[in-house]
């Protein structure tokens, strides 16, 4: 479950997202839709964790975002892709879990590349990985 607890992120004077109250039941599938400067990506960012709320709180499975991410029950798919590109497909899966504050784990990334089909990838560079083996190289954490 998720909630959202009064939650307003303002940066300087402008304020992004305003007392947003919203609860998540686990099963339920949710969109945020509206136009553009809306708040939309900074409410996904303030829930995955990357923005501090201004005021208000957010809580997933009743953990602070920072728990949250640690015990696995949060990720954030970024809007563009967001690979280093020195790194391999394995060492970009090993990185982000260290960025999720996991120990470096090389097998555990492999492991990963091998479960969604992409083992014999694990050593390309991601300008050489299709469009839709990109997603899956940052996203399993």
């Amino acid at each position: 479950m998720i909630e959202i607890d009064g939650v307003t992120v303002a940066f300087d004077d402008v304020r992004a997202v305003e007392d947003v109250d919203l609860t998540v039941e686990d099963g339920e599938f949710l969109t945020v839709v509206g136009p553009s400067g809306c708040g939309k990506t900074t409410l996904l960012r303030t829930v995955g964790g990357l923005q501090e709320p201004t005021a208000g709180r957010v809580r997933v499975n009743g953990r602070t975002t920072d728990a949250a991410r640690t015990n696995a029950e949060l990720g954030y798919v970024f809007q563009q892709y967001t690979l280093l590109p020195w790194k391999s497909a394995v060492e970009n899966v090993a990185f982000l879990r260290e960025m999720a504050g996991k120990p470096p784990d090389r097998e555990g990334a492999r492991r990963l590349l091998r479960e969604v089909g992409l083992e014999e990838f694990e050593d390309a560079r991601p300008e050489t990985l299709s469009g839709g083996m990109k997603p899956v190289s940052y996203t399993h954490l």
